[in-house]
């Protein structure tokens, strides 16, 4: 498998081209520390969770006249579906092959998305386009439940008053769905509702104007200002813990 991409390469702690066709993840673990590294982790599981539940129990209400009942969503389920979840990551040369196509599909498409979306993407300030999420991470099976690609892309603007959140349309005839999020490059731009900027997970650079000096400096001032809310991350990922908690009970709503 053979990966390459536009523009500014990525550079390791040594100078050296980071080769994404042997080694996807070593730029992640050279630039953010383990210590952001594992609230990514915790985020990413605990989300993952709630999804489980959320779409659990949508599927299996029932309603009961004026009634509609909601299933509890039970610790066994929730261990069961993370790992079915776990279980859905190809592997070995079915992984290569699956991403060497995603990657094929995301150099075709870009243009189409871009032009498709040209109101809501400033298209002239984009400084990078990664892939990210289980698409790249993995990818999962091909029509695996919410396995829609995730592209990112960093915008040239210090605030958020440019991001986008655009989630794939059913009426799109591309192979693949798309979930298309665009940031600025500060902590305060990350976006509504995540608690660490998408730069600081594992992606994979599909379109990069940025140096690598310029991107550095970015990564570190991330990692500098996601430190500092630690604690309110470690916050968030409780209070989804106790929401996740609270769908292991049934429920009768009026």
């Amino acid at each position: 498998m053979k990966v390459s991409f536009e523009g500014e390469p990525y550079l390791d702690k040594k100078g050296n081209l980071i080769d994404f066709s042997e080694k996807r993840l070593r730029f992640w673990p050279e630039t953010v520390p383990s210590d952001i590294r594992r609230l990514e982790y915790d985020l990413y599981k605990i989300n993952r969770r709630l999804i489980h539940a959320n779409i659990y129990k949508a599927k299996n209400k029932k309603r009961y006249g004026r009634f509609v009942f909601v299933p509890l969503f039970s610790k066994e389920l929730d261990y069961e579906e993370w790992k079915r979840f776990q279980g859905s990551f190809l592997k070995g040369e079915e992984r290569r092959t699956e991403l060497t196509q995603i990657l094929g599909s995301v150099e075709k498409d870009i243009p189409i998305l871009l032009k498709k979306y040209s109101d809501t993407i400033p298209t002239r300030e984009i400084k990078l386009m990664a892939l990210s999420g289980s698409s790249f991470i993995g990818p999962r099976r091909s029509g695996e439940e919410l396995s829609d690609i995730d592209l990112n892309f960093l915008l040239d603007f210090k605030d958020n008053s440019h991001n986008f959140d655009i989630f794939p349309n059913e009426n799109d005839t591309m192979e693949y769905p798309y979930h298309l999020f665009g940031t600025g490059y500060s902590d305060e731009s990350r976006g509504e509702k995540r608690d660490v900027h998408w730069l600081l997970y594992p992606h994979l650079p599909v379109r990069n104007v940025v140096s690598n000096e310029e991107l550095m400096a970015i990564i570190d001032q991330l990692v500098i200002s996601t430190q500092k809310r630690k604690e309110e991350i470690l916050a968030s990922i409780n209070k989804m813990e106790e929401v996740l908690e609270s769908r292991s009970q049934e429920s009768l709503i009026d």
